[in-house]
């Protein structure tokens, strides 16, 4: 009997066999259809799709050539898109001078535009080929490209607000739904912090869910301060809303779990956990919190209380007693229950 090793080796083959085949089919069956195809962007289309099947099965030589043949087919205007494709093609294979080459391609294409036809897709395109430009350099060891391409950006959208006809807030909220867009399919930090300050400014009374979107951005960029002001604000417009408060409380544990990670633990740590119990909706699970508290507890040297914490997030309510009594040195008849209050309602009120 073979070891698991071999089993998995073998599944692989068998998987990647598998893939392949079917991925030729594919292949194929495009290439067929590419002969049929009749407007441009169609065949465009279809080259790019046989190209993705070819990166797929691992022959990056065909999948390039196709990707070629789009960008050449391309009519101008429409080329920007399938240069943005060969773009990401060479940044994965590492090839980044040539990457940095087609997207300024593609920026330029776009730049070439009237200010009446630079629509909101085309500003996500823009803040794509932007990051990619600044990432290829700082792999190439040549840093601080931001200034001058983020100042591209921030021109293209101001390009933007001024070519397009309606209101500034409606302006603005295509901005705020371009950068929730930019962060949440390729988590480009800076880039979506660039839109929704733009759409901020615009709209300077903009609704609260604006706020709520750069805190999510800057707290995915692990700016928990910054995210946790701009939480505040949020509040400040719809004090009652759970979606804010619950991200809020999810920022402060974040941050804890960072600094427990860094192994930078403080004693105030306590009160920011305790603070984040106390904002979490009593709707929502509190069992990873408790968990936090635990760690940061057993950080600063509190083993017992530590154990409380774990147990209560395990509703394990048996040791919960058992460390209580440890604890306070209670009669055994005595319990956590008793003294506190019931089960359920328990969350935010631990005094330890």
């Amino acid at each position: 009997m073979g070891s698991d090793d071999d089993w998995e080796d073998e599944w692989y083959a068998f998987w990647y066999e598998e893939v392949y085949e079917s991925n030729e089919c594919l292949t194929h069956r495009d290439e067929e259809a590419l002969k049929n195809s009749h407007s441009n962007r169609e065949k465009c289309e279809m080259l790019t799709t046989i190209a993705e099947e070819y990166e797929t099965i691992g022959n990056y030589a065909s999948a390039e050539s196709y990707l070629n043949m789009a960008c050449e087919s391309a009519q101008y205007g429409t080329d920007y898109v399938y240069l943005t494709r060969k773009g990401d093609f060479l940044y994965q294979r590492k090839r980044y001078e040539e990457a940095i080459a087609t997207f300024e391609r593609a920026l330029k294409s776009l730049d070439a535009k009237r200010d009446a036809y630079i629509y909101i897709d085309q500003l996500k395109y823009y803040a794509r080929m932007v990051h990619f430009i600044i990432a290829s350099y700082k792999e190439l060891g040549k840093v601080n490209k931001e200034e001058k391409y983020h100042g591209k950006l921030r021109r293209r959208i101001a390009r933007h607000i001024r070519g397009q006809p309606g209101r500034d807030e409606d302006k603005a909220h295509n901005l705020c739904e371009a950068a929730w867009r930019v962060y949440l399919d390729d988590r480009m930090i800076d880039e979506a912090l660039i839109l929704i300050d733009s759409a901020i400014e615009l709209h300077p009374n903009c609704p609260a869910e604006y706020y709520n979107t750069k805190a999510i951005i800057l707290d995915g960029g692990f700016q928990y301060d910054e995210a946790l002001k701009c939480y505040d604000k949020a509040l400040s417009k719809e004090r009652s809303n759970e979606t804010f408060l619950e991200n809020k409380a999810g920022c402060i544990r974040e941050k804890l779990k960072r600094r427990l990670l860094l192994g930078n633990t403080r004693s105030e740590d306590l009160d920011m956990i305790n603070d984040a119990l106390k904002t979490l909706p009593k709707s929502c699970d509190s069992g990873d919190y408790l968990t936090t508290k635990g760690d940061i507890l057993s950080r600063l040297g509190e083993p017992v209380k530590a154990r409380i914490c774990y147990a209560l997030a395990a509703r394990e309510y048996d040791k919960v007693d058992e460390a209580e009594r440890q604890l306070k040195g209670l009669k055994p008849t005595e319990s956590y229950i008793n003294i506190t209050g019931s089960r359920l309602s328990r969350r935010g009120r631990l005094s330890i």
